[in-house]
């Protein structure tokens, strides 16, 4: 990756034997970080160092990482060191960044329910 450019994301169907273009990663993010929701695999995170001032870098894709939607857009989080997700509040996703502890709350829907 050249310094100053968005990360590319690639996927893999069968175990690391082959890997695809994972779709258009999160602009202005140098992504450091993956996290697959273990109950929804289409849902994806991204989280790493941003690229340019006030966008943030945690993103969410709910289909497979070809579309990418902001969750810090205005908070000022210029790195996001990890994140995880509550085992007991699936809604609740926990961010560590360069100004603190964040919390990111969905509402209960199909992607965190593991009831399906």
């Amino acid at each position: 990756m050249t310094p100053g450019q968005a990360s590319r994301i690639y996927k893999t169907l069968d175990g690391g034997e082959t890997w695809l273009p994972g779709g258009d990663a999160p602009a202005h993010c140098d992504v450091r970080d993956l996290f697959v929701d273990p109950s929804a695999p289409d849902v994806v995170y991204a989280s790493g160092i941003v690229l340019a001032p006030s966008v943030g870098c945690l993103f969410r894709s709910e289909d497979g990482g070809a579309h990418w939607a902001s969750l810090t857009v205005g908070t000022g989080v210029t790195h996001v060191v990890s994140l995880a997700r509550d085992a007991q509040d699936l809604g609740r996703l926990v961010v560590a960044t360069n100004s603190g502890v964040w919390e990111s709350r969905s509402a209960p829907d199909r992607i965190f329910d593991d009831r399906r």
